[in-house]
């Protein structure tokens, strides 16, 4: 088998809004994609996903010729560290809100037994249906209500004493808590795509590129590895192929 095909070097610099994502195909095989509109400009595959392969990424992509004005993730930590390391807070960084929604949703489960849970969750569904700065403001205004009005509730803690005599705690409502600081600790970046439509709000395109590819290599089980990885480098080849023409 030929050598497997690889990004190539753009002649002149270009600006791009790029989605990125990564899925593990085995142990030690974790293909990193990014994608700028319907073109996927970047494939690698490495051992794990981490800090240090995302600086990497953002270092050969600005060695392609790629200028990144903006980035859509599903907010992996690895990955937000490394934007912040890049970047230094001059692109904007669009959390997903299809990932978001659905960790939240995983934390607080279909039929959430509190109020607090409740009603957060009640506001989720509205996470992904807001287009503008004004259902924004309102999105904002009603999740600080509820912070305010659920802020003891969050902080309550259960208490306990091990065989040992030792004291531990942990917060009595850790699932709700986790779902709240989602979206605290990401307000700031839910909504960078009303202050630049070139951002995606979401990383469904990428995704529907892995789900294709997952469905490529299940066809072919009996592949070993090297060829494995070999395969997905070249259907990424001949679907750009295919798109540019």
């Amino acid at each position: 088998m030929k050598s497997s095909p690889k990004p190539k070097k753009l002649v002149n610099p270009i600006s791009v809004y790029i989605k990125i994502d990564a899925q593990y195909y085995s142990h030690n095989d974790c293909i990193v994609l990014v994608k700028t509109g319907r073109k996927l400009i970047y494939w690698r595959r490495f051992q794990r996903e981490n800090f240090q392969v995302y600086l990497t990424v953002f270092a050969e992509l600005r060695e392609l010729g790629y200028i990144v004005k903006g980035i859509t993730s599903d907010w992996h930590g690895s990955l937000t560290g490394a934007v912040k390391y890049t970047y230094k807070g001059t692109i904007f960084h669009q959390r997903c809100l299809v990932h978001t929604q659905r960790r939240c949703k995983s934390l607080l489960t279909q039929n959430p037994k509190s109020c607090a849970g409740k009603q957060l969750l009640e506001m989720i569904v509205f996470l992904n249906k807001i287009t503008n700065r004004y259902e924004k403001k309102i999105f904002l205004k009603w999740f600080e209500r509820l912070q305010e009005k659920y802020h003891l509730y969050l902080k309550e803690r259960t208490y306990d004493v091990k065989e040992d005599g030792s004291k531990t705690w942990w917060y009595t409502h850790k699932n709700v808590r986790a779902a709240y600081k989602v979206i605290s600790s990401s307000i700031n970046h839910l909504f960078c795509y009303l202050d630049d439509n070139n951002l995606d709000k979401d990383t469904n395109g990428i995704e529907s590129e892995f789900s294709h590819l997952k469905q490529k290599i299940n066809m072919h089980r009996g592949l070993k590895r090297r060829r494995k990885i070999a395969a997905i480098y070249w259907y990424i080849f001949f679907v750009n192929q295919r798109r540019n023409h």
